[in-house]
């Protein structure tokens, strides 16, 4: 959603209450905290990344990380977030503002945010699935060990005549 657009259906949210400020870097910090808590409560995938070199909000699923959702800069630019977690951001943006309305605009959040993990959460048990499957060494001849996720010769020469190709000890070993 654009930025411009935003603003209007949080201005909407806060019909009878006050009005969103006048002051667009006021309106920005109120932006950047409802970014913020959304990005904190909610597992947001399009906030997810792998990469250490983004800044990061906070540990993810797995092995993701939430990085920080950028600001807009003008009004036709896109917010850095879902979609659907946008009403979220709304929300929260006019809990903030709102006078009369604060505790049902944080329980309509707090309502978007449990349905939105519940709806992401097989799609991100399938995104580390694929993550594990391209991390996976493709090398003939090794074995997956499964007590500790590594792989290894299954019988190199540095096997002893006391334990099998997975370092267990051979009860059944005869000289």
């Amino acid at each position: 959603m654009r930025y411009d657009i935003f603003k209007k259906l949080t201005q909407g949210f806060l019909a009878g209450d006050y009005t969103i400020p006048d002051d667009n870097d006021v309106v920005l910090a109120l932006l950047q905290g409802a970014l913020i808590e959304t990005a904190m409560r909610a597992n947001s995938v399009h906030l997810m990344t792998m990469s250490e070199s983004e800044e990061t909000l906070r540990l993810g699923p797995g092995d993701y990380l939430i990085r920080m959702p950028k600001l807009p800069v003008d009004d036709v630019d896109e917010l850095d977030i879902e979609e659907e977690l946008i009403f979220v951001v709304a929300r929260l943006f006019a809990a903030s503002v709102s006078a009369a309305n604060q505790a049902l605009h944080m329980q309509l959040a707090e309502r978007m945010i449990l349905d939105y993990n519940g709806k992401t959460y097989e799609i991100i048990e399938q995104m580390q699935e694929e993550v594990r499957k391209t991390q996976l060494p493709d090398r003939e001849g090794d074995c997956y060990m499964n007590n500790t996720g590594e792989f290894m010769p299954c019988c190199d020469e540095n096997a002893t005549d006391q334990t099998d190709c997975n370092g267990n000890f051979d009860t059944e070993f005869t000289i």
